[in-house]
């Protein structure tokens, strides 16, 4: 394709009516691309009992306000994308990181609103298991999950305990 009709198809793609932006939201103007494909994916959903929560970068170089930096990782630049996938790589849900506001449960924290928010427009019909990694687990966000009559498995880390009685690593250590 060439670059003039390229830019000629992107000037007249809207999503979004630019009157009616709700300025705290930072996706704004692709807000209703993303309910439709949401919408779209839920519907097409084959039902399956395990799903995995987890994050994935979209590589982006340019200025944007949402755009990430994470060491270490093999995409460190570009937008955050939190996504509910079935153990074969469909997306079930997904909502793009806006930052430190976008928690929805104070409670729960930005790792436990992720997780019920994605999890929170799924049909009723099998006992859905959620796995998430360490990130995401809590013991307040598994009782959340249990009260919802989802199962959950994840890796807990040693500072987000919750005082739960939980044996400590170095007692664990000189445990034979």
């Amino acid at each position: 394709m060439a670059r003039d009709r390229f830019e000629e198809i992107m000037r007249y793609m809207h999503f979004a009516d630019n009157s009616k932006l709700d300025q705290h939201d930072k996706y704004a103007k692709l807000r209703p691309l993303f309910v439709h494909l949401n919408a779209a994916f839920l519907a097409s959903f084959c039902q399956e009992d395990s799903l995995c929560v987890d994050e994935s970068m979209v590589p982006y170089y340019g200025r944007h306000g949402c755009k990430q930096f994470i060491r270490g990782e093999p995409i460190r630049f570009g937008y955050k994308v939190w996504s509910l996938n079935t153990s074969l790589g469909y997306m079930v849900q997904f909502e793009a990181y806006q930052g430190k506001g976008s928690v929805t449960q104070a409670a729960l924290g930005l790792r436990g609103s992720v997780v019920i928010d994605l999890t929170k427009l799924l049909p009723t019909g099998p006992s859905y298991k959620i796995y998430f990694d360490n990130f995401f687990t809590s013991p307040t966000l598994l009782d959340s999950l249990a009260q919802r009559g989802f199962g959950a498995t994840g890796t807990v880390r040693a500072n987000r305990t919750d005082k739960c009685p939980v044996i400590t690593p170095e007692v664990l250590k000189k445990q034979p």
